[in-house]
């Protein structure tokens, strides 16, 4: 029987719909998904299955239309702004398939500007800053704003980002979509890694097989269901 202490993130019976004029589009239908502790696990499925909308729900990004959202056990379904705002804050790290940097910030700044809100004591924010950027590779570049870096640098910048402070869930949006196959098997390598090290639940919206070959959990989610 599952331990409820190692149960990360739940969905019971999530439905996600939009309206588009007379027609109700359905994102996600009636889904009921388990996310356990330090699992690297990935959501796969075509452009359209409902990907990204499962992600942004389950990272508190927009809320279902119908069912409960648990994180650690505690109902945030009906929780204000405010206390998602604090949970993906403090839980959470994103990796987004744009890279989401701020392009006049350097690599060091775009990593330091999430923990500015968490931390006063700067020397704790540089020791994290300095040691994410290190974890991924980026010691020579740290200095470097976007637009003097790769494609795969800017996304181990992003991954240095939802890394630095340790959450307890990290999701992943097509993380290896915009880059060629050697860049996108040198993050695998990383995120994989960082799993194994860190223990942090790793959970990849892909359809690429090279992270599908990684995981030690695989669903398949097509027309917002999952098979």
């Amino acid at each position: 029987m599952t331990n409820p202490a190692d149960i990360v993130a739940e969905f019971k019976g999530v439905t996600k719909s939009f309206k588009f004029g007379d027609d109700q589009i359905f994102a996600l239908n009636n889904i009921s998904y388990t996310l356990h502790k330090s699992e690297f696990a990935v959501l796969a499925g075509p452009s359209g299955s409902g990907k990204s909308t499962f992600l942004n729900v389950l990272g508190c990004l927009d809320k279902p239309s119908e069912g409960e959202l648990f994180i650690e056990g505690e109902n945030i379904t009906y929780e204000p702004l405010e206390r998602l705002y604090d949970l993906r804050l403090h839980k959470m790290g994103f990796i987004f398939q744009s890279f989401n940097l701020v392009p006049v910030l350097s690599a060091w700044e775009n990593v330091e500007l999430p923990l500015l809100f968490k931390y006063e004591n700067k020397t704790i924010i540089n020791k994290k800053v300095e040691k994410a950027l290190v974890d991924v590779g980026l010691e020579d570049r740290m200095h470097h704003k976007p637009g003097q870096l790769s494609g795969g640098q800017r996304q181990r910048v992003a991954i240095a980002r939802a890394l630095a402070d340790t959450p307890s869930l990290l999701l992943a949006d097509e993380p290896t979509a915009n880059l060629d196959q050697s860049t996108s098997l040198s993050i695998i390598n990383l995120l994989q890694k960082l799993n194994q090290e860190y223990g942090v639940t790793t959970l990849v919206a892909s359809h690429d097989p090279d992270i599908i070959e990684r995981a030690n959990k695989v669903n398949y989610i097509r027309d917002g269901v999952i098979a």
